[in-house]
């Protein structure tokens, strides 16, 4: 009679086949763990890792990618020329993954690494005294959001050199995987496997194998474009429930009225009778979750809730309530800015079809209640407004367009600004266009707003390093501790002469004094540490990282976190405690107020008017929208799967070759040795007679 095949350890004679296939099972558990343990041994993971990934928009995609089970290449530092070289031309073991410094993070670099066609990936190392040295560093175009202002094609303003330092890599395409290792010490154990196994003997000769090499993973869903991707997941949404290969780009707008609205007051009592304030909540970087912006957005932000918290205080309330010509003051972040405007370009929209605040149309009949851009009377953006300098100015732009007077405005600032020893100046150069700002989309609907927006540049950006993961406090020479620093001085300055700006231009002469302390504070919570005492009042938590937040946009599925600590804290300022609401369940709006929410802060209930809408773009709202217009923001992320970076010695293909072969041998001869083996068990493991003992 034919045996069965013995497959593992026969545990003892006459076993039944359950017995053997308990003993197959664990003898592949044994090996799992086993193989576990191996892969452990060959490998050492990079954990504190950040990818970069990829952004599609109408008509292409940016950004990086790997293959399905990632980029293998042996590791070259690129600290020279001539190891530059090594790596694009003439080192005999490609593909490499190239290691760099951040200074070698340029627009030349990265092109000359991805047409040599010998690049498998690329990790960028920490290192602290060279990131500290660095002059410049900006992922961004020179001119951000080109294709998105006021300006049209081919015009004297279309595109101006803002951003010197762009180095434009952020909007470019790059077909492997590039990662930054923020842990210095990971950095130093990728460099001391380069130095023990791969550093060319003097400089000139390879080393032979085996060499240290590393396996980049960051497979990206998403390709071609956004139309194609969109394409895709309706597709797998039909046949496999749910499967997406990208999103699109967008969070949420945060904003507030200094004075509240009900269906007996509305928004407006008349056209032109509002003044907005806004500044932008996003930045960028080429890597995820280090987009933090301090320049970028931090200090914009921080300066409009100094100001909201200002104007938020009730005897400035009263004096707005009772004003003959300014019927109220609205403060928005904007969402989604860097690219493309995403969330002012969607409140233009919602503005335009009466639709904003959004859910108030179908809500109420009372459509007077609206806000629509024709109510706005004056608008102040507010941009990078870091200063390491103590002389320095602060630079107001507008459009320079004979449909709109920005003189009273300008003129207001000015005067307000002298008043703390802050010059404030009005750029006259009719040659210089508005920089990149929100205002334009406002702008290119309604071109006759006198709107203007405050920077600490003239001509071009003073921030090196904009939309940058080194535009950090460091380089703005920040301190918390100091409360004497430069930025901390001139921001609280400039809120206060804004706040004093607002009340003159309502009609009330007023004296607003600096607040050192909370220019500071908000500044230390948007520039240095998420676990800041603002952020943990308005959170109720003392947990958080004790880094600066990451403020890229995301996707609409999901809302980031700085969003929601930032509207907490314009709650915070700007609402009214209800003292005789004391416990969470009962803090709840009342139906008859339009523009009120009700939230539980640190143990009280806040009935404030800090809204929220969405900054997603009209191009995922507007029916059959053409895609190449250039209309709207198209900008989309993709889905993607776990990202992994770790190293090892790698041999050469020929050992790789001879040892896969060798296995494959080994495997074939286990399965002829078991199975002869199994046909002869009879006489190698003899059935012993009934009865005698073992």
């Amino acid at each position: 009679m034919r045996k069965p095949l013995v497959i593992g350890i026969r545990v003892f004679s006459g076993g039944t086949r359950v017995t053997e296939f308990l003993a197959a099972v664990l003898m592949c558990l044994f090996l799992g763990v086993g193989a576990d343990r191996t892969s452990q041994k060959i490998y050492e993971p990079i954990v504190e890792s950040y990818p970069c990934f990829r952004k599609l928009n109408g008509t292409h995609q940016v950004g990086c990618g790997s293959s399905l089970t990632g980029d293998v290449g042996v590791v070259h530092l690129v600290e020279n020329e001539s190891s530059l070289q090594w790596v694009t031309r003439i080192g005999p073991h490609d593909p490499y993954v190239a290691l760099i410094y951040p200074d070698f993070l340029t627009d030349r670099v990265m092109n000359l690494f991805k047409r040599s066609g010998r690049v498998g990936g690329i990790l960028v190392l920490n290192d602290t005294i060279r990131i500290q040295g660095l002059l410049q560093s900006s992922p961004d175009l020179k001119c951000p959001n080109e294709g998105f202002g006021l300006a049209l094609p081919n015009s004297t303003h279309y595109c101006e050199n803002w951003n010197n330092a762009g180095e434009s890599i952020l909007f470019q395409k790059f077909d492997f995987p590039v990662f930054y290792v923020h842990n210095e010490t990971e950095s130093q154990t990728i460099l001391s496997c380069y130095d023990d196994f791969n550093r060319p003997i003097n400089g000139t000769t390879a080393r032979e194998w085996p060499l240290c090499a590393a396996q980049l993973r960051a497979f990206m869903l998403a390709a071609v474009d956004t139309p194609t991707c969109l394409r895709r997941s309706d597709k797998f949404n039909l046949e496999q429930q749910k499967a997406r290969v990208c999103d699109q780009m967008g969070d949420l707008n945060i904003w507030a009225s200094v004075l509240p609205s009900n269906q007996s007051k509305p928004y407006i009592k008349e056209n032109g009778s509002v003044i907005v304030i806004s500044a932008k909540l996003d930045a960028a970087s080429m890597f995820e979750g280090l987009a933090h912006g301090a320049d970028s957005a931090g200090t914009g932000i921080s300066t409009l809730l100094a100001v909201l918290k200002h104007l938020s205080q009730p005897e400035l309330k009263n004096l707005l309530s009772n004003s003959s010509t300014i019927d109220n003051v609205y403060f928005i972040l904007f969402h989604g800015e860097t690219f493309g405007y995403i969330g002012s370009s969607r409140m233009v929209y919602d503005m335009k079809n009466g639709d904003f605040p959004q859910g108030i149309k179908n809500d109420s009949q009372n459509t007077t209640a609206m806000l629509n851009i024709k109510d706005i009377k004056y608008y102040i953006e507010l941009g990078q407004l870091g200063q390491t300098d103590g002389q320095a100015s602060y630079y107001m732009h507008d459009a320079k367009s004979p449909f709109s007077d920005t003189s009273t405005l300008t003129a207001m600032l000015k005067s307000k600004g002298l008043e703390f020893n802050l010059p404030i100046t009005y750029v006259t150069n009719q040659t210089i266009g508005i920089p990149p700002a929100s205002l334009q989309t406002f702008l290119k609907e309604r071109p006759s707003i006198p709107g203007i927006f405050i920077t600490n540049h003239e001509n071009e950006f003073r921030n090196k390093f904009y939309n940058s993961m080194f535009d950090d406090a460091v380089h703005l020479q920040y301190q918390y501790q100091n409360l004497s620093s430069i930025s901390t001085i001139k921001i609280a300055q400039l809120a206060a002469t804004i706040a004093s700006t607002v009340m003159g231009l309502a009609g009330s002469n007023v004296n607003i004094d600096p607040d050192f302390k909370n220019a500071n504070d908000l500044l230390h919570c948007y520039l240095e540490s998420g676990n800041c005492d603002i952020f943990q009042l308005v959170a109720g938590s003392d947990k958080m990282q004790p880094i600066p937040l990451d403020l890229y946009v995301g996707v609409d599925r999901h809302h980031i976190f700085a969003t929601q600590l930032t509207r907490f804290v314009m709650m915070y300022y700007q609402g009214d405690n209800v003292t005789n609401i004391t416990m969470e369940k009962d803090c709840n709006t009342p139906d008859d107020k339009l523009n009120v929410e009700y939230q539980w802060i640190n143990g009280s209930c806040f009935a404030s008017t800090v809204n929220t809408s969405q900054a997603v773009s009209p191009a995922f709202v507007i029916d059959n929208y053409d895609w190449t217009s250039g209309q709207y923001s198209t900008w989309t992320e993709s889905v993607w799967q776990q990202f992994s970076v770790r190293i090892f010695v790698k041999p050469s293909r020929a050992h790789e070759i001879i040892t896969l072969v060798s296995g494959i041998l080994v495997f074939f001869i286990s399965f002829v040795v078991v199975g002869w083996t199994s046909l002869k068990s009879d006489i190698i493991f003899p059935t012993r007679p009934a009865g005698m003992a073992c």
